[in-house]
């Protein structure tokens, strides 16, 4: 079980800056490379899992928890699964573009996001694969007016898990210029004006250049939307 975890922060820590996303002059790691790490170490050892604690019409809590299996051993431990770390996350449905759309599938990331670092695969700082992802979501405080008494919902929603076989091969294949062009795109939407947009593609320069290197018709799909996005920007600055 501890090799699994040393190899999996191992994995996240070994991550160069390019393989990152850039945001305010930090690099941050996205939420889907630390699962794509974990994966890789545990295979069939590994399991995440995602509980909705609440979900009503303004707002969803979920709880995330990470385990490895452990086999029978002889120290009275019976065979099963040994749970590492467990957190959450809370999401408001009126609040940012996101989750006006997709706040349960926002919120289960991000408790997934919290319960990796908790158990250690954060990349070093605890605190900073969070900033990554109120930034990128653009959360502002939690509305200060009372919200209606909210119903439980008994749920639990299994995280995609392909067959335990299929688990590493899938994540062995997984691009990680694909994770960093997804997170990217996410990312640049925090940006409100020409100028801001401009500073985030010069930051992520490294990303981009690679990108057009490895991957020449993801870095056109991605160079796409960003024209496309600038274009919202100037068309909303002029109305």
């Amino acid at each position: 079980m501890e090799d699994i975890i040393k190899t999996a922060m191992a994995s996240v820590a070994s991550l160069s800056d390019d393989d990152k996303v850039s945001l305010k002059g930090k690099a941050y790691t996205m939420v889907a490379q630390r699962v794509q790490a974990f994966r890789a170490a545990a295979g069939a050892q590994g399991q995440i899992l995602t509980e909705v604690i609440e979900q009503t019409d303004q707002r969803v809590v979920v709880k995330a928890s990470v385990s490895v299996w452990r086999d029978t051993d002889g120290n009275g431990w019976q065979g099963g699964w040994n749970l590492l770390a467990t957190d959450f996350a809370e999401e408001y449905r009126n609040q940012g573009p996101v989750n006006k759309t997709s706040a349960l599938e926002n919120c289960c990331t991000s408790a997934i996001g919290r319960a990796l670092s908790a158990a250690g695969l954060s990349g070093g700082e605890y605190a900073s694969s969070f900033e990554v992802d109120n930034a990128i979501h653009r959360k502002p405080e939690a509305p200060k007016k009372k919200a209606a008494p909210k119903k439980k919902v008994e749920e639990v929603v299994k995280t995609t898990d392909p067959a335990p076989a299929e688990a590493t091969q899938d994540a062995a294949k997984e691009d990680d210029l694909t994770i960093v062009a997804a997170g990217m795109k996410e990312a640049m939407k925090i940006e409100t004006t020409g100028e801001g947009l401009r500073s985030f593609y010069s930051n992520n320069g490294p990303s981009m250049r690679r990108m057009l290197a490895e991957e020449p018709d993801l870095h056109k799909e991605l160079v796409a939307e960003m024209k496309a996005y600038s274009e919202k920007l100037s068309t909303t600055t002029t109305e």
